[in-house]
């Protein structure tokens, strides 16, 4: 009751539904296709009962992802290659302010398609890899993102995907002895993203949050692992 000027009782009734599908097809050795789907359904009842004259609001987000991949496995297992796509689709309807006279519908709509592909190659079987990936990325908002949850953080129905190109370079290495083995790692993570999704304070109300876009963000980093390991019961890791 503290957190708001006024009394409320929000009640939500929600309904959720997450199902997958995967498909692999292996042509033989080398080669190999994967198909999935994934189906996200989010719909909830809002209902405030302290205030009689609330209207009750059914906002909900339908999300399908379609993947496709091929898989090369060559040159005795030192090369893998994969190169996927993604068919990215997201419907909706949040409804703000209802019962007022600023009361809004709005529909978030997104359609997209993402591809990347990744590569690795072994310059000293078992021991030495190199490897890299590439991915033009989206990112859809979340329910909470998009719907908020009625205390603490406000809808934002207007929120945009987000798009982000994302390049990975690494380095890996890893000696095995009789009863020790020793590795190695180190990466370069850079990506490029607009309509970057990430909570502020709402302007309007300043104890709640709000998620906004960013237009340009860059992202530039490397991550490093050393590991030691003792037979098949004792391996320590540390990154940073």
């Amino acid at each position: 009751g503290e957190i708001n000027q006024v009394k409320t009782l929000m009640v939500f009734d929600i309904k959720s539904l997450q199902s997958n599908a995967n498909l692999k097809y292996d042509l033989n050795q080398n080669h190999s296709f994967g198909l999935n789907y994934t189906f996200i359904g989010y719909k909830r009842t809002e209902d405030n009962e302290y205030i009689t004259t609330d209207t009750p609001t059914k906002p909900f987000l339908n999300k399908n992802i379609v993947g496709f991949s091929y898989s090369l496995s060559a040159l005795e297992k030192r090369l893998s290659f994969n190169v996927f796509g993604k068919i990215i689709d997201l419907k909706g309807e949040v409804i703000t302010d209802a019962g007022t006279t600023s009361e809004q519908k709005v529909n978030p709509s997104f359609n997209n398609f993402g591809y990347g592909s990744a590569a690795a190659y072994f310059l000293i079987p078992e021991e030495l890899q190199v490897k890299t990936s590439f991915e033009h990325a989206y990112r859809l908002p979340s329910s909470l993102e998009l719907l908020g949850d009625g205390l603490t953080v406000s809808p934002s129905p207007n929120l945009q995907q987000e798009t982000s190109d994302n390049f990975n370079f690494g380095l890996s290495y890893k000696k095995i002895f009789s009863v020790h083995s020793f590795g190695v790692e180190g990466n370069f993570i850079y990506r490029k993203a607009n309509d970057f999704i990430q909570f502020r304070i709402d302007q309007s109300n300043q104890f709640k949050r709000k998620a906004v876009n960013f237009k340009n963000i860059q992202v530039t980093g490397f991550d490093g692992v050393v590991h030691y390991g003792y037979k098949d019961w004792l391996f320590f890791d540390a990154n940073a």
